[in-house]
């Protein structure tokens, strides 16, 4: 993290914090764990961001997919601020569902891999280092600050992967899940001595280096530094008054279409992967387990590729299918496989029911990488679109 925003923050004294991404909540109580008067302003309607959670009968359960990489800088951020994370059993580790059909193959594979690791590693390398000789050779992309940007998130890039290499700590997990994780960094926010307004944001200006935020009752709130996230920035772009240099694009967001799913018939006793990552199927992106039922039955939360022809149906029966072939392995101990159609566990028992679609919005990625993290008029824009556990490693002196 740049010098600047390091002083930046050391420097102010009273700070408003408008969005109420995780990225954004532990910042804010960090902040009032150095002694800073913090005000957080975030409807309660989308509390927690693109981590926003509803409740579906008596559980809380997410409305898209997630998952926290395994950086020990964020694992020692998260002890900092004392929020509870558990290390994933060997069974219920992330995995990766490769479905090749054209060869007849559904290859199960852990996630969270040194191998994986660095396949990555050579791949986001390469396009980083593209990026650096486009940014360079290119007459209209090639100023300074776009290079130092790329150079680093190059850096730390390769710092924290080749961390992971030498050291593979395994996946954590919140034991409430992750509506419980926003709920646990909430309740310590409240705790401590931050004011958190549930309203939304009407305007923001900026006059002789003192920030102005007027919410839609009719509150004005006054600090020497204002915190948002690029997908708050994105959102509220009208709302910027003489800070309109920070926005750089139109703003606009993406929907991410999700679905609730109960599978009956599966042993109650099974324990699966609560994640499962599906790179290569066309239609089913991710799906993570998500609450057992009353009935003991499996709840899962899917997230489906994009489309403007969702058939829900089709989708369904391929949930089940892809659900069955991980429960055949894990019933059977059996990974890295080959399984035929006809081997799958309980062909006959079970079932798939819909309980719920959600469609959360967030921030497109091309879009999010324009706005860069920067500092404009005492407006401070953190890197909150993408993955949660980067964003904390790059942000780590805010934290500790």
């Amino acid at each position: 993290m740049k010098s600047n925003i390091i002083n930046f923050v050391k420097s102010s004294s009273t700070v408003i914090v408008v969005g109420s991404s995780p990225l954004l909540l532990m910042a804010a109580f960090a902040l009032t764990k150095k002694g800073k008067k913090v005000y957080l302003i975030s409807r309660s309607d989308s509390w927690g961001g693109s981590w926003h959670y509803v409740k579906y009968g008596s559980e809380f359960v997410d409305t898209s997919c997630h998952l926290l990489e395994s950086y020990k800088i964020v694992h020692d951020i998260l002890k900092a601020l004392e929020i509870n994370m558990y290390p994933l059993t060997k069974k219920s580790a992330p995995i990766r569902l490769d479905m090749r059909l054209k060869h007849y193959k559904k290859n199960i594979a852990l996630y969270h891999s040194r191998n994986r690791i660095f396949r990555e590693f050579i791949y986001k390398n390469a396009r980083l280092v593209k990026a650096l000789g486009s940014a360079v050779l290119s007459p209209r992309k090639c100023n300074f600050k776009n290079i130092l940007t790329i150079l680093s998130d190059l850096k730390l890039f390769i710092y924290h992967r080749l961390s992971q290499l030498l050291v593979l700590e395994p996946i954590h997990f919140p034991k409430a899940g992750w509506p419980g994780f926003v709920r646990e960094i909430t309740d310590k926010l409240i705790e401590s001595s931050a004011d958190i307004i549930n309203d939304s944001v009407t305007s923001i200006n900026c006059y002789d280096n003192t920030v102005v935020v007027n919410t839609a009752d009719g509150s004005t709130i006054k600090g020497d530094m204002l915190l948002a996230g690029q997908s708050t920035i994105l959102e509220s772009s009208r709302l910027l008054g003489n800070a309109k240099g920070l926005i750089f694009q139109k703003a606009y967001k993406n929907s991410y279409p999700h679905i609730l799913v109960e599978i009956c018939g599966l042993s109650a006793n099974l324990e699966l992967p609560y994640y499962i990552h599906l790179p290569a199927d066309e239609n089913i992106h991710r799906i993570t387990l998500s609450f057992a039922s009353r009935q003991g039955n499996h709840c899962f939360l899917v997230q489906i590729r994009e489309g403007d022809d969702l058939d829900l149906e089709s989708i369904l029966e391929l949930v089940l299918e892809r659900v069955n072939i991980v429960a055949t392995a894990y019933s059977n101990h059996l990974h890295d496989y080959s399984l035929s159609s006809d081997k799958l566990y309980y062909p006959e028992n079970v079932s798939i029911k819909l309980l719920a679609r959600y469609d959360p919005k967030a921030a497109d990625l091309d879009l999010g990488r324009n706005i860069k993290p920067t500092i404009c008029n005492n407006i401070l824009i953190l890197r909150t679109i993408g993955d949660l556990s980067r964003n904390m490693a790059y942000y780590q002196r805010i934290f500790c």
